[in-house]
């Protein structure tokens, strides 16, 4: 892959091979690059431009390249079950139902440029009623909310003393799916109807 990279970069104008890496560690880190973010926007140029090069390096880790170009992002989702990040279960839950809602909403018209938009408390509620258990603490969920927005599923609009509210973004779409969302369903029906637990494994995403 080194001397890919520096075929790559002597083929670019615009970047060096430093360049390159920066982009790789950033759609590596986040997940999803965005154009519509400004922080991200040259490492998601980087990577448009040059999309046989980084669908090659992630290929080689086990990964898929995804460009979206109506709604500007592009990333990476898994290909095997050990290339992905282990989610704990709250996390899973959380987004899973994130997905649930968002698939409503575009069902329902209310999508705005791919996004949806749901009030943190909503999310929460649905959590307790879809579950049939006591939701996780504020600061527990502010928690998992704050990683799906690194990782480019949702953006969150924060609001002193209140839950944020959440846009939920067609990335969504790719690291859920059928299986997960009814293995969510297996677990709904097979959920205690009190406790507060909120370890072990989930999906991978």
């Amino acid at each position: 892959m080194l001397s890919d990279l520096k075929r790559a970069a002597r083929r670019s104008d615009e970047y060096d091979d430093s360049d390159f890496r920066c982009a790789a560690a950033e759609l590596m880190r986040r997940q999803f690059l965005w154009f519509s973010e400004p922080q991200q926007r040259r490492y998601y140029r980087i990577v448009v431009r040059h999309l046989n090069y980084f669908n090659a390096l992630v290929d080689a880790l086990g990964w898929r390249l995804c460009h979206d170009e109506q709604f500007g992002f592009v990333g990476i989702v898994p290909e095997s079950d050990t290339a992905g990040q282990r989610l704990r279960l709250d996390e899973t839950a959380v987004l899973i139902i994130a997905r649930l809602i968002y698939e409503e909403g575009v069902e329902a018209c209310q999508a705005e440029h791919g996004c949806v938009w749901v009030d943190g408390a909503e999310l929460v509620s649905r959590y307790e009623t879809l579950l049939r258990r006591s939701p996780p603490r504020k600061t527990r969920i502010v928690e998992i909310l704050s990683l799906f927005k690194r990782h480019g599923l949702f953006r969150l609009q924060e609001i002193d003393g209140e839950m944020p509210r959440i846009a939920l973004l067609p990335t969504l779409r790719l690291v859920t799916n059928e299986r997960s969302v009814s293995q969510l369903e297996a677990f709904i029906r097979s959920a205690p109807q009190a406790g507060t637990e909120t370890g072990g494994e989930g999906e991978t995403s």
